[in-house]
């Protein structure tokens, strides 16, 4: 990605140039394992404003999912009407998303979805934690858990989404400081 899409996965110092996915993927059917940057399963929309049909971005977009790639090991599961992923991620940030994340922690990844015809349903979840440095020495853990529901489907013409998302930030400064919990909970109709 280049000038305004790079930004958001930024990872050239000069945000110029962003790289939004790059991976490797060994398919034996139903089973793949998929290693690199990808796609977030979290949400139903994509980086490029060209192929997002919506005229703006869902709250999901904007104030849950961190980055719309992510960076490590998934291995997916093809059954029937169903599909499934599990894996482990790098971070929920882009790599210079925020200039003091320290890059060295670890998220599990989640997600199962399911299709009756035109309808699709899919369940997905991020738990992992990140930290910042607040200086030299010093830093702050951010324990977060995302969690995304997305119904979707066609009914004749019209094209329906019903998007649900739960979101639980826990603020760790350091020894001997409380937990400090943010949640929030989104429901979108599209």
């Amino acid at each position: 990605d280049y000038a305004d899409l790079a930004a958001v996965v930024d990872d050239a110092e000069d945000g110029d140039l962003g790289l939004q996915e790059a991976y490797l993927r060994y398919a034996v059917f139903p089973l793949a394992i998929t290693i690199g940057r990808f796609a977030t399963p979290l949400g139903y929309e994509v980086l490029e404003p060209w192929n997002n049909a919506h005229i703006t971005r869902s709250r999901a977009w904007t104030q849950f999912i961190r980055a719309p790639s992510l960076d490590g090991l998934s291995l997916d599961a093809y059954l029937g009407d169903f599909d499934f992923k599990v894996g482990v991620v790098n971070s929920q940030e882009p790599l210079d998303f925020v200039a003091n994340d320290l890059n060295d922690e670890k998220s599990v990844l989640a997600y199962a979805a399911r299709a009756w015809g035109d309808v699709a349903v899919s369940v997905s979840g991020l738990y992992g934690e990140e930290r910042y440095a607040l200086g030299p020495t010093t830093s702050r853990r951010v324990d977060r858990l995302l969690l995304n529901s997305v119904v979707s489907g066609k009914i004749g013409k019209v094209h329906l989404v019903l998007e649900g998302n739960f979101a639980d930030e826990s603020n760790q400064s350091g020894a001997g400081s409380s937990d400090n919990h943010d949640q929030s909970w989104n429901t979108t109709f599209y």
